[in-house]
């Protein structure tokens, strides 16, 4: 048993697999008896898990950079990736720059496409009578609506996400494996670029990048090509989580799906609790600037430090019952999309996909669990579905 192990921190590595369905025991025991702890993992970090510890940690950026080592454990060998990877007040910069193509205005404007995307993903689920939703919608959904808001084409998507996928298995096991498909990823965008450049545009995200200005300048191109790759990766893992792990649960609770149904004004707050009982982003790596302590605990300047954002969404302090999905909990002040100033920049238009994506399940009619199937999670400091069969 968890509980009866001493120092479960020491080894605890969030690239285990084994953890990947069910992480929350250990998460539990880590709030409970060690909430800021240190990990021999990965040449060592303290992990944090206590949702009032990493609301202080995730909002003071002077004791506790992304810019340093980077928001990824380990360090990957790239340059930073603005704007997760670098700190106020040049962080602002970059916000300052995106903020209205992601803004709730600028999202909500493009709901028709996005359910035009959904829909015709779902129509041809309609005529099986057992399909991989993950597989089949949530991830070619979830690739189809990011590759059009940064600038991609529809033809694109195959291959990014092909690259994409190499990179994510491979982050934090074998560094040597990541360098091609990471390479193929900046070309694509390098090619996207040389497009906007002929034909300059304003509603995606390379266009704004390119005629954009940081402190004055224009943007440089290696910093539209880090900053699209960062949004990229985020954009094409997270969501299919948030998707995948809604569906799933919803695939168990006729109930809710009925609930959601007879009031869909629940959809407000569900979405939000779904993002916090899923938690796609399970942690974010900080670098410690200089001796100081955390939840009672000393730390040392230049240490690694894992925030442990999806302990936090189940942090019995912050949520009763926060094992069960709650469809209209409020206050649901949740860190699914990470807290402070590196807060998701993308969150409005996450939280408009993983609606529409459960809007167009439920109309779709019943469905339930494929009776012969499990479905398959991945992990590392995103965790999800990948897999997730349904029969109707």
């Amino acid at each position: 048993m968890i509980d009866e192990e001493p120092g479960i921190a020491r080894t605890y590595d969030h690239f285990d697999i084994s953890l990947a369905a069910d992480p929350w025991p250990i998460f539990e025991a880590l709030r409970s008896r060690e909430p800021v702890a240190w990990s021999e993992c990965h040449g060592g970090f303290w992990v944090v898990s206590r949702y009032e510890d990493l609301l202080e940690a995730g909002s003071d950026w002077h004791r506790f950079s992304n810019a340093e080592h980077g928001a990824s454990l380990p360090e990957l060998p790239f340059p930073r990736l603005a704007p997760l990877e670098v700190d106020p007040p040049l962080h602002r910069e970059y916000r300052r720059l995106m903020n209205d193509l992601f803004s709730p205005a600028s999202v909500q404007a493009r709901e028709p496409k996005i359910r035009e995307i959904a829909q015709e993903l779902m129509r041809p689920l309609s005529d099986m009578q057992r399909f991989d939703y993950s597989k089949m919608f949530a991830t070619p959904f979830s690739q189809n609506v990011a590759l059009g808001v940064l600038g991609f084409h529809d033809s694109d998507r195959e291959e990014l996400a092909t690259w994409i996928a190499e990179i994510a298995i491979n982050v934090g096991m074998d560094f040597e494996q990541i360098f091609e498909p990471g390479i193929k990823v900046l070309g694509r965008i390098g090619e996207r670029m040389e497009e906007h450049r002929k034909e300059p545009r304003s509603d995606t995200l390379i266009g704004v990048l390119m005629g954009g200005e940081i402190n004055g300048e224009p943007v440089g191109d290696q910093d539209v090509l880090t900053t699209t790759f960062m949004v990229l990766f985020g954009a094409l893992d997270t969501t299919v989580s948030a998707i995948s792990g809604a569906a799933w649960y919803l695939a168990q609770h006729p109930e809710a799906r009925a609930r959601l149904l007879a009031e869909p004004e629940l959809y407000e707050f569900a979405v939000d609790e779904f993002v916090r009982w899923t938690s796609p982003s399970q942690g974010m790596g900080r670098t410690v600037m200089a001796d100081t302590t955390l939840g009672g605990c000393p730390v040392r300047g230049g240490d690694r430090m894992l925030l442990l954002w999806a302990s936090g969404n189940r942090d019995e302090n912050e949520f009763p019952n926060p094992d069960d999905v709650v469809l209209d909990r409020h206050p649901n002040r949740h860190v699914g999309f990470g807290a402070g100033p590196h807060r998701c920049v993308g969150s409005h238009l996450a939280r408009l996909m993983v609606r529409v994506a459960i809007e167009e399940l439920l109309a779709f009619g019943d469905f339930r669990l494929a009776a012969d199937s499990e479905p398959v999670w991945v992990t590392g400091l995103t965790r999800g579905i990948r897999s997730l069969y349904f029969e109707h």
